[in-house]
Order: C-alpha cells, then sequence, then structure tokens
C-alpha cells in the first residue's frame, strides 16, 4: 500500500488539480488521482490473482465501482480522478503481483537447487 499512496501523493502535489468546492468529505485542496479508489482498486486486483476465486474479483468490482461512486457523490473527486485512480490501483496491483511471483520463482529456483544433489560443473571440474 506504501507504493500507491506514494505514487498518488506524488500525482497529486505535481498535478495540484482543486477538488469540487462544494466537497462534503475532504478538506485537502488536491483531488487527482483518487487516493480512495486507487487502494481499493490495488487491494482487489493483488486479492484477485492471489486467491483466483471469481467472487473475489465480483465482490472486489462492485467495492471499487462503490468507492468511486461514493468518492463523486460526495464531491470529493471529479470522475476523472476516480478513473485515474482506478488505472493507478491497477497499475500498482499488476506491479505488486509481478513482484511477488519473482520473488516467489527465485525462491522456488534456490529450493530445487538446494535440494538437488548434482554439484555444479565448476566444482566437478576443479576436484
Amino acid at each position: 500500500m506504501i507504493v500507491v499512496v506514494a505514487i498518488g501523493a506524488t500525482m497529486a502535489a505535481v498535478i495540484a488539480r482543486k477538488r469540487p468546492e462544494d466537497s462534503l468529505a475532504e478538506s485537502v485542496a488536491t483531488s487527482f488521482p483518487s487516493g480512495h479508489t486507487a487502494v481499493a482498486t490495488t487491494v482487489v486486483v493483488v486479492l484477485g490473482l492471489l486467491l483466483r476465486r471469481w467472487y473475489v474479483w465480483s465482490l472486489g468490482a462492485v467495492w471499487v465501482l462503490m468507492m468511486m461512486w461514493s468518492r463523486t457523490y460526495l464531491h470529493a473527486h471529479w470522475l476523472s480522478d476516480v478513473v485515474a485512480g482506478l488505472l493507478e490501483g491497477i497499475a500498482v496491483g499488476m506491479l505488486i503481483w509481478v513482484a511477488a511471483e519473482a520473488v516467489r520463482d527465485r525462491h522456488a529456483t534456490r529450493t530445487v537447487d538446494a535440494s538437488s544433489n548434482e554439484q555444479p560443473i565448476e566444482s566437478v571440474a576443479n576436484s
């Protein structure tokens, strides 16, 4: 979650888009992208890829859509802010998934190497 918040905060500082003036939810001046939507989407993408169940994706989609609707309804964000949060969340969720897969593959390779009784070619040649 640190990654998605850091990216969103950086984008908000650089873009500095003002919130709707009649916001019912927020006192912070910047609105782009929606951090709530980005975090919710990141959680759904990571859980969906980890658990690989249709109901995780379905419930997650409903949760993210409700988050997007509520942030717009409360005038905390413009529609483009929540869409940008959705896209940021998808991107960060995929990056987290790719990193987790790379770590898992590296660990699996090391486990296989450690459990095999074969010696590397260099050590056999030096014997």
